[in-house]
């Protein structure tokens, strides 16, 4: 079941954003007006989705997960921190351990090499 919700921006213009779960209107969203300023279109939207899903395997593979939820509304990119829970959080603590290791004696040779 969708909700719409009209919100007022700061200069009175009215906002309107139809939730796709009554559930995510209770959340706090945040846009980044820095790295996403302006609306994205349809097709950059789905770019902006692919980009983020290989970050965050790649990060969740070095135990570095930073995982969030993001809409996209009129355009505009929100998004909410989703926190890992407590037996993720150690799984993750113990991924990230292992891959310091096995890199931390060769950071310059994988610099030069890899990254």
């Amino acid at each position: 079941m969708t909700q719409t919700v009209v919100y007022e921006c700061p200069g009175g213009t009215p906002f309107s954003v139809e939730w796709p779960d009554v559930e995510m209107a209770r959340y706090s969203w945040y846009w980044d007006q820095v790295k996403n300023p302006l609306p994205l279109t349809p097709l950059s939207q789905d770019f902006f989705n692919t980009k983020r899903e290989g970050m965050a395997r790649a990060a969740r593979q070095t135990g570095r997960p930073a995982d969030s939820e993001r809409i996209f509304v009129n355009g505009y990119a929100f998004a909410r921190p989703v926190e890992p829970s407590a037996d993720e959080a150690e799984r993750y603590s113990m991924i990230a351990e292992r891959d310091a290791e096995s890199r931390i004696d060769r950071l310059l040779e994988l610099w030069e090499t890899t990254y």
